[in-house]
């Protein structure tokens, strides 16, 4: 079984680290993203096939000359609606499915929810949605709640 690529925007670096590991087997974290602008910068090439290195220094592309074109990107709830949508508005971006937390079904604590709860909610929100091994090109591409 070979994981998925996909791109994790993720504003907190321990908890991208807990995340990428958490993901794997089914799910691989190949470019991390700690913020909108840099999204928008690095994202575009990557999803065209080109080698961008993650000013985040985090993900298995980091290890590769050639890199893995993610099929998915998964944004964090630190991330506003404002950074969801900014980058979402660039067009190649919008070739993949997102996922992002809506408010409504954000804890109502502060700070995130525990990782394992992120992770099997992920997790399950991409099974949900038929984004498993096999037919991950055969998902319907836009924004998906998780």
């Amino acid at each position: 079984m070979a994981p998925i690529p996909i791109v994790l925007c993720g504003k907190h670096p321990d908890m991208c680290d807990n995340f990428i590991r958490g993901m794997l087997p089914e799910y691989e974290v190949v470019h991390v993203c700690h913020n909108a602008p840099v999204a928008k910068s690095e994202l575009p090439a990557l999803l065209k096939g080109e080698r961008t290195e993650p000013c985040s220094g985090k993900g298995s592309n980091t290890k590769t000359r050639s890199p893995k074109i993610p099929k998915a990107i998964f944004v964090g709830g630190g991330f506003s609606e404002t950074e969801l949508e900014e980058m979402r508005a660039v067009d190649v971006l919008r070739t993949v499915p997102w996922m992002y937390p809506p408010a409504n079904r954000r804890p109502k604590t502060n700070g995130p929810p525990p990782m394992e709860m992120i992770i099997a909610r992920a997790k399950e929100a991409f099974v949900e949605h038929g984004f498993v091994e096999g037919k991950e090109d055969q998902v319907e591409v836009g924004l998906w709640d998780w």
